[in-house]
């Protein structure tokens, strides 16, 4: 801008030195942009890769211990059939870990519950008394737990129940609660294995769907819900 004002006023050439000057002035300038615009680049290119390699530090957090199956979800409804079964073999060894069922006859009856078929396995689970009878309920695991830790495991544990006209509504953080995890531990040979389920219960109590496992293959040796 400064160079064309002075052409205009003719002034170039009265004064080449005036003229030399700004040319030199406008050609540092324009080189000093050019330099500022390549180190500009070379801090974006060197800041994508700083942050891409801290990314991948992050999401590599795989134990080489722990066995994760991202399943097809296994989805138990009995809203519609009245009830519904299914079994989850968890290693797959061709052995089935665990019964998955459901029932639903109205909405002051329903439950979902989860049944450890080996022995010695179990279900990270909470006692509950109710009315002189004994039930087992899952245990809401959080994510970063350590199975192993939790401090009871049954045959069976019910994520879901509504019985007894609605009298007694168990809703533990399971029923209508979005993805939850699930202990569990189980046989694979003589060696006891610990391992979570992601699962997912309906509001209505009568329907559950299974969504990952995991597992450690180290028998006795825990994993925390949510290891891959």
């Amino acid at each position: 801008m400064l160079i064309k004002n002075y052409l205009e006023k003719g002034r170039i050439n009265k004064n080449e030195h005036v003229f030399s000057m700004l040319i030199n002035t406008y050609a540092m300038k324009n080189t000093l942009t050019k330099r500022l615009q390549n180190y500009a680049l070379l801090a974006a290119a060197g800041s994508m890769m700083l942050n891409s390699g801290c990314k991948k530090d992050e999401e590599t957090t795989d134990d080489p211990n722990v066995e994760y199956i991202d399943i097809p979800d296994i989805v138990v409804d009995a809203t519609t059939s009245g009830e519904d079964n299914a079994n989850l073999d968890i290693n797959k060894d061709g052995v089935d870990d665990i019964y998955i069922a459901a029932a639903f006859e109205s909405s002051n009856y329903a439950y979902t519950y989860l049944y450890a078929l080996t022995g010695g396995s179990g279900v990270a689970s909470t006692p509950v008394s109710f009315q002189g009878e004994n039930y087992a309920f899952a245990f809401d695991v959080a994510k970063g737990q350590s199975i192993k830790e939790v401090p009871y495991f049954s045959g069976y544990a019910y994520t879901s129940l509504i019985y007894k006209d609605g009298d007694f509504n168990f809703n533990e953080g399971f029923q209508g609660k979005g993805d939850k995890y699930v202990g569990v531990r189980f046989k694979i040979g003589s060696g006891t294995h610990f391992g979570w389920l992601k699962v997912n219960v309906a509001n209505n109590a009568g329907k559950i769907t299974i969504k990952e496992v995991a597992y450690n293959k180290v028998a006795g040796e825990t994993l925390n819900a949510g290891d891959k």
